[in-house]
């Protein structure tokens, strides 16, 4: 698949829409045309269902021509715009996130989450839980010029913030803490900045007040609804893995009844 500047031009201006955009993380071919018939506007994968639907953890141990081959897959099956969850970049040094950007790229892609925390693999020898500032910069930089060689100038780099997942300083530093970063950030290319794991609704309202781009919120239980996210100014909002812990617990609930009551309707019922 080649390169789709227009689908770049329409993932940013779906950033800055009436409405904010929801996206639905998706792990598969089948799972993005169920978003897609659900009335989507476009379409993100999420790390940790498409590494668990291949037999991995999530935290880039799932080796980077496999998340590649898959997101190409989705990508190829739908005209929607597809975001890519490429986590920490796949790569050491800021060369090696330019490959995976480039490869993402080509495989269809418009649009790409790149965190700032260590992965999984990478946390075993730090301490630090995030990178430092400096070198997330350097990081984002390379991703954006590999936007700019591969002719997609409108690509949406969301650069996720990992200070609150991550429990980055006390509590009451982290709006500031993750406002310093989204600043470099948002300097450095990014279109987006996700502060994973933000809460509360008065921080919120201080995280987009304080970013010169539109900010991205996980869908979490006792967040603000749909609407008081739009009053807030938040412009997008992820699913993340939520429809695949949906999916995979409707079909444990499915074979427990199946196996423990013999009930085999349980096979054909929707819950």
């Amino acid at each position: 698949m080649t390169v789709r500047p227009d689908a770049a031009t329409e993932l940013e201006r779906l950033h800055h829409g009436a409405t904010p955009l929801v996206v639905l993380n998706v792990w598969d071919v089948f799972s993005a045309k169920i978003a897609e018939r659900a009335g989507a506007r476009c379409i993100g994968t999420t790390s940790a269902a498409v590494a668990r639907a291949l037999g991995y953890e999530d935290g880039e141990l799932m080796p980077r021509p496999e998340m590649i081959a898959a997101v190409a897959r989705i990508a190829s099956a739908t005209k929607l715009p597809v975001t890519a969850d490429l986590e920490a970049g796949y790569g050491a040094t800021p060369d090696d996130v330019a490959e995976t950007v480039r490869l993402a790229l080509e495989s269809g892609v418009v649009g790409f989450n790149i965190e700032d925390g260590y992965t999984a693999a990478q946390r075993r020898d730090r301490k630090a839980p995030l990178r430092q500032l400096s070198e997330q910069v350097e990081r984002l930089r390379a991703a954006r010029a590999a936007c700019d060689r591969a002719g997609v100038p409108d690509v949406v780099i969301n650069a996720r913030v990992d200070v609150f997942v991550r429990e980055v300083g006390p509590p009451e530093a982290r709006v500031d803490l993750t406002l310093e970063r989204a600043a470099a950030y948002v300097a450095a290319g990014a279109r987006c900045i996700f502060p994973i794991m933000v809460r509360d609704r008065a921080a919120i309202g201080e995280l987009v007040k304080g970013i010169a781009a539109p900010m991205n919120v996980l869908a979490l239980p006792g967040l603000p609804s749909l609407r008081e996210r739009a009053d807030l100014g938040v412009r997008r909002v992820s699913g993340g893995g939520g429809g695949h812990r949906q999916a995979m617990a409707a079909a444990e609930q499915a074979a427990r009844a199946v196996l423990g009551d013999g009930d085999l309707t349980a096979l054909w019922t929707t819950p």
